[in-house]
């Protein structure tokens, strides 16, 4: 029997065990997610089916398209590319922004790596980026945001470069990343915004020059972008407050119980990236100036989400916290560097290996979390469909996710703008829904169609729309006989009910 000098506690005995087999856990753990960013199947939801029907026109039409849509041109024109190869199902489709956001993984790690010139630095930034939940979801969207993440990263890594050992492959590197950025989303302008007020304040004058030099790729796409200033913007989106800092850095690190311990877990380590270091395996000093690194990528971080919301706010602007990925790439680094002041290697591995896996526990619910009703909709369509109804989307948005998945010789509308072509036109949005008659929209609905059913795919509670879509059903009830088809449902992320109405 072993004494009691010898025997030794079971933490110890559990932390020597994870500081043992935790790389090899780590490599598990981050293919997991990786493989996660591909599982998602379900049909698209509107902005992704927008996304889907904007990239599939020619190329001629799709800057008008954009220019009535308000988003930048770049993941557009490659997802054009991608469906016109691998066909617009809702796996190929999402399957490009699984590309990009595998891509990112080894990029933040060289990211890291380079602006904190430590090898294990890299390892842990390349993890957390693997391994987060937001990273996973956007990873398996048809939207953009796996693309911006991936460009945060490459121009952070090249300015970091430059910064060190100017040279001009470097510079051009970072005024590419720059416009390319800029030509994927316009939240980006916020981020450069940021690094460019830290350039200036430390007299970093080329590498200023660098960065403003990729605004050279946006002047074509400027008489576009300006006119999207004034026409569009986000009418279906609440204003930001200031408390929607805090709410991104919540969002990216999942929803629930377990996603707030995660934030909790990711907030600290991000405190430590910024005024820790490691005394002991025991301690660690605290400098409340900051540790200069730790500064530089936290005001990065926190000043993309404040100009950003800021904006939002001045301009009275909508805000989505998925606009927020713009600057998840410095706050993964700094929570990277927090890692170093945990000395102890046990704990450190510990406390690595806890994140990551509760990043991927958080994170696999909501890849494959149904996000649209559009399926049991569009198949209800499908069955009951008469060559004389006519399907009517109230709102318009929801008809993307739906039509996409109908036949083609559908007869569909939406409300208010009548014909519908597959997109949504958010031109002066708020101002024609506020114009829209409910009682004429139905008149004229009835009248065009006598003998055949009225197919109503409704929600409520959609920005501008009051309480016209409720108005639409109850002229409709009121004029037909109602048959419920399809109710709306709270597990998916967009609602919707189908109603027929008889003649």
């Amino acid at each position: 029997m072993p004494s009691a000098t010898t025997r030794r506690p079971w933490r110890t005995s559990v932390l020597d065990s994870l500081r043992r087999w935790g790389p090899a856990a780590g490599i598990v753990v981050a293919l997991t997610a990786l493989v996660l960013r591909f599982v998602a199947t379900g049909p698209l939801w509107l902005d992704e089916a927008l996304s889907v029907n904007i990239a599939q026109l020619p190329y001629g039409d799709i800057t008008d398209a954009l220019r009535h849509d308000g988003s930048p041109p770049l993941y557009y024109l490659l997802l054009h590319e991608w469906v016109g190869a691998f066909g617009d199902s809702p796996w190929a489709a999402r399957a490009l922004s699984g590309v990009f956001a595998v891509a990112t993984v080894p990029v933040v790690g060289l990211f890291a790596r380079e602006v904190s010139e430590s090898e294990r630095a890299g390892l842990v930034a390349a993890l957390l980026a693997a391994t987060s939940p937001f990273a996973m979801r956007y990873g398996s969207e048809a939207r953009m945001y796996a693309l911006v993440q991936l460009l945060v990263a490459l121009g952070g890594w090249a300015l970091v470069r430059y910064l060190r050992r100017p040279t001009r492959l470097s510079g051009v590197a970072v005024a590419v990343c720059t416009g390319l950025l800029m030509l994927t989303h316009y939240w980006s302008f916020y981020l450069l915004g940021a690094v460019g007020i830290g350039l200036v304040w430390r007299r970093r004058w080329r590498a200023v020059g660098a960065v403003a030099a990729g605004g050279l790729l946006f002047l074509p796409w400027l008489p576009s972008f300006l006119y999207q200033l004034a026409n569009t913007g986000t009418p279906w989106a609440a204003r930001p407050a200031l408390a929607a800092v805090v709410d991104a850095m919540i969002e990216w690190s999942g929803s629930g119980p377990v996603g707030r311990f995660n934030f909790l877990l990711l907030l600290g380590l991000a405190v430590l990236g910024l005024f820790g270091a490691g005394i002991d395996g025991r301690r660690v000093e605290v400098d409340l100036r900051g540790r200069p690194l730790g500064r530089r990528l936290a005001a990065v971080t926190f000043g993309t989400l404040a100009l950003g919301v800021l904006a939002g706010m001045l301009l009275k602007s909508g805000y989505a916290a998925r606009y927020s990925a713009v600057a998840l790439v410095p706050f993964l680094v700094l929570a990277a560097l927090g890692t170093a002041s945990l000395l102890d290697d046990r704990v450190r591995t510990g406390v690595i290996g806890l994140v990551a896996v509760l990043g991927v526990v958080v994170g696999a619910p909501m890849v494959v979390k149904p996000r649209t009703q559009a399926g049991l909709v569009a198949e209800a369509l499908t069955e009951g469909y008469q060559g004389n109804d006519v399907v009517v989307y109230c709102p318009d948005q929801l008809g993307p996710a739906v039509s996409r998945l109908l036949p083609k010789l559908t007869d569909q509308l939406a409300y208010p703008v009548g014909e519908f072509t597959g997109l949504v036109d958010w031109v002066d949005y708020a101002e024609r829904n506020e114009a829209a008659d409910p009682a004429a929209f139905v008149d004229a609905v009835l009248r065009d169609h006598p003998d055949g059913s009225v197919w109503l795919v409704v929600a409520g509670g959609y920005r501008t729309f009051e309480d016209d879509c409720e108005e639409v059903a109850e002229r409709l009830r009121a004029a037909r006989t109602e048959h419920p088809v399809v109710r709306s449902r709270g597990k998916y992320g967009e609602r919707s009910a189908l109603v027929r109405f008889a003649p």
